[in-house]
């Protein structure tokens, strides 16, 4: 089981199941991009998924930040039933006893938890601050990646 997070600056913030941040992704994707990746939230699948060298760079956190409310907002309205595993592979459902999944949410919006059991957008949001924390602070190459553990 490879383990993901976001790193920026040197510092890792870990996420947990590469798959079911997979599935976020793919939930996204299939979900409110009509099967078009990055066609509605280029920054958050394009560059934060498929540039893992260079991932967002500082100046557009905000975009990102703007379009991970965006997609908050739609992730509220959709029930659990409504995620994806793997729009690549063709997996509709979810599988039971995934790590990363809260199997008792109402919304999609609290169905993703990293590690500690704090909902995606929670713990994207705090990524995002330690970004501008850190591009304030130490005037760092403050970009945001992800990263599995083994590569950090």
């Amino acid at each position: 089981m490879i383990t993901v997070g976001f790193f920026t600056c040197n510092v890792w913030y870990e996420f947990g199941y590469g798959e079911t941040l997979y599935s976020w992704f793919s939930t996204i994707c299939y979900r409110l991009e009509e099967g078009e990746w990055g066609s509605k939230y280029p920054v958050t699948m394009d560059i934060l998924y498929y540039d893992e060298e260079n991932g967002i760079p500082y100046s557009m956190i905000d975009v990102f930040e703007k379009e991970i409310d965006e997609i908050k907002k739609a992730f509220s309205k959709l029930k659990p039933s409504d995620a994806i595993w793997s729009c690549e592979e063709h997996i509709y459902t979810v599988p039971l006893g995934k790590p990363n999944i809260n199997y008792e949410a109402v919304t999609l919006r609290e169905f993703y938890i990293n590690n500690r059991g704090k909902n995606i957008f929670d713990f994207l949001h705090q990524v995002i601050e330690s970004v501008r924390f850190w591009k304030k602070e130490d005037d760092c190459n403050a970009k945001l990646t992800i990263r599995a553990e083994d590569n950090i």
